[in-house]
Order: C-alpha cells, then sequence, then structure tokens
C-alpha cells in the first residue's frame, strides 16, 4: 500500500453521508435462467472462485465467467472494454473477506466466448449485464455494483433494471458523452482487430512488450502497467473489441434519469484520464445527483493504478447509513 497521498477536498455530493475522513488522500469532486459450473482455488488472502455463469439472454445462450472471492455482503464488479474480471483482483484483494466480490468478464473479454457477431452491440451488452444481476441478485442481494469504463456505459444504459437489484453504485472513468474526438480516429473499420489480431500471434517477447506500451493509452505511467492489463489486452476477442469500440465512438449522451432518493452513487474518475475527461465527468454527476470522486495520479485505470484507494472509496459508499 502507498505510503502518501494527496489531501482530501469535498467537491459534490447530493445525500447524507457517513464519515469519509477515510478517504483523506482523495479529491472529491430470466426465461432469464442460468445455472453455475466451476472450481475453487485457494489464493493467499481469500478464497478465490471462478465459475460459469449460463444464462439464456433474448433467446440465445450466453456464457459469462466470473470470479468470486471472500464472503459478506455482494458485491457485482463489471469491467471496462478490452480488460476482463481479472482488472479487479487487487481491489478484490484490498477488501479481503468483509464482502462477497464477483467479478464478471462480459463476453468476448477474459474467459468468457464472444457472442455472433450480428449479436455483438452495446444495447445487447446492456441485456446481459441486467440479467446476470437479476440472477446473481435473486440469489443473494446485491450490495452493490461496481462498473469501470464500458461496464459504466451498460450500468447507466440499463439503470433501471440494475436500480432493484442494488441501490448503490460506483462508476469509474464512464465516457458518458462518447470517446474524445483524437481516440476515434482507432475507430476506422479493422484497425482494432487487426491490432489484437497480431499482438495475439506474435511471439509472446514481443507481444508482451508491444501491449504494455499499448496500455499506456490507459494508464498514467508506465511502471503502472500491470501484468492484469496486459493480459486482459491480449485475451480480447478482436472482433468484440473492435465492434464495441466503434459504438463508443458514436455515443452522444446516455439518456440518464436523476436518482431516486434511495440510491447512492459515486462517480470516480483518475486525474489523469483522457477518456472520461473532467468536464464530462462534472456533468455526468451533475445530471445524476451523485457524488463526484478524482483519485490524484492515476489515469483511466484507477483500480489497478492505486487500488487501495480505490477500494477505500468503495468501503466508504458501501459503509453508508443502511449497510448490513
Amino acid at each position: 500500500m502507498r505510503e502518501q497521498h494527496a489531501e482530501a477536498s469535498l467537491i459534490s455530493g447530493c445525500y447524507n453521508q457517513p464519515d469519509w475522513t477515510a478517504v483523506s488522500s482523495l479529491t472529491l469532486l430470466d426465461d432469464q435462467s442460468g445455472v453455475y459450473e466451476g472450481s475453487c482455488v485457494t489464493a493467499a488472502k481469500v478464497m478465490n472462485t471462478q465459475q460459469r455463469l449460463r444464462l439464456t439472454v433474448d433467446g440465445a445462450a450466453v456464457t459469462v465467467n466470473v470470479r468470486i472471492v471472500g464472503t459478506g455482503p455482494r458485491v457485482l464488479f463489471v469491467h471496462g472494454w478490452n480488460h476482463s474480471g481479472e482488472i479487479w483482483q487487487l481491489v478484490q484483494e484490498e477488501l479481503g473477506t468483509d464482502y462477497e466480490t464477483v467479478a464478471i468478464d462480459l463476453p468476448g473479454f477474459g474467459a468468457s466466448p464472444p457472442l455472433e457477431r450480428r449479436a455483438i452491440a452495446l444495447a445487447a451488452y446492456a441485456r446481459i449485464l441486467s440479467v446476470t444481476a437479476t440472477k446473481l441478485s435473486n440469489e443473494r442481494p446485491l450490495f452493490g455494483i461496481v462498473a469501470d469504463s464500458l461496464g459504466a456505459v451498460l450500468t447507466l444504459t440499463c439503470f433501471e433494471e440494475l436500480a432493484l437489484t442494488s441501490d448503490r453504485f460506483l462508476l469509474s472513468g464512464c465516457p458518458a458523452r462518447g470517446l474524445p474526438r483524437g481516440l476515434k480516429a482507432l475507430g476506422g473499420k479493422g484497425v482494432i482487430s487487426a491490432s489484437l489480431r497480431l499482438l495475439q500471434v506474435i511471439p509472446s517477447s514481443i507481444s508482451m512488450k508491444a501491449a504494455r506500451i499499448l496500455a499506456l493509452g490507459t494508464v498514467h505511467r508506465l511502471k503502472d502497467v500491470h501484468p492484469i492489463v496486459v493480459r486482459a489486452l491480449l485475451d480480447t476477442d478482436p472482433l468484440t473489441s473492435e465492434i464495441l469500440y466503434r459504438e463508443l465512438c458514436a455515443v452522444r449522451g446516455l439518456p440518464i434519469q436523476r436518482l431516486l432518493p434511495t440510491n447512492r452513487v459515486v462517480i470516480l474518475r483518475g486525474q489523469h484520464d483522457r477518456i472520461a475527461t473532467q468536464e464530462a465527468s462534472n456533468a455526468l454527476a451533475a445530471q445524476l445527483g451523485a457524488r463526484l470522486v478524482e483519485l490524484p495520479g492515476v489515469g483511466h485505470t484507477p483500480m489497478i493504478e492505486d487500488a487501495p484507494q480505490y477500494a477505500t472509496v468503495l468501503r466508504a459508499l458501501l459503509a453508508e447509513k443502511g449497510a448490513p
């Protein structure tokens, strides 16, 4: 855990809060049915289980890989573009056994098989997330939902359904107004899929180095490019990545309704995030009436670049009035 962090200051918030002084280092700015199969391994700190959740969504079979760590109230984690559920590993370890953290691999990422080409769309992924959350909450109540980047966009897209499963949300790195103009050039037909296919066929010694360099598009400092980020990039289905990226490029804003009084939402961004800009994050927090938190010294992958502080923000949210 890092020893020194910046001072905290409150920027915005709309609901009664708990003691947030613990966040001292931050700038606060079916037929939807499913079955499990999997195995369990013991990690150094907590029990780590990997399972496959088999769902029926819009009449089609969908397989979602899940990583479950810890015990206690259940919290769902949803990763971003070209990441996987493994991206949450460091945060899951920070939370230890206080919560049962369930990190999913969206189809085409991590260990979850891709959808058929015609089925790949942001709307379809939002429905998959909704069905997954509903299935998990039917087994045990979801105490919170944590979603990053693409996952945050999907969460906002199906927020009404997800609000029925949980009342606490932490959304990080959310490009709610779409991707910055300079990044849209990557959305040209075949650019992303060809690049990923090349990375996945060249010798691993070269691909790992190249992937580390590419990761600098989201990570602020090269030293913070964790092997988890590199592995996720190399495990991503190229076609899934390209189609979803093109759809993210077309996003101009999301139809977001103001929160219900029972909802508790935190919008989190890294100080140096070039994708979820400060202006867009401010606007999203104001639109939702949510709290905005900015982590100093990190980019678009704060759960990797500063997992202890990410976990601190999440703990504060989960500890608000009404916690078990």
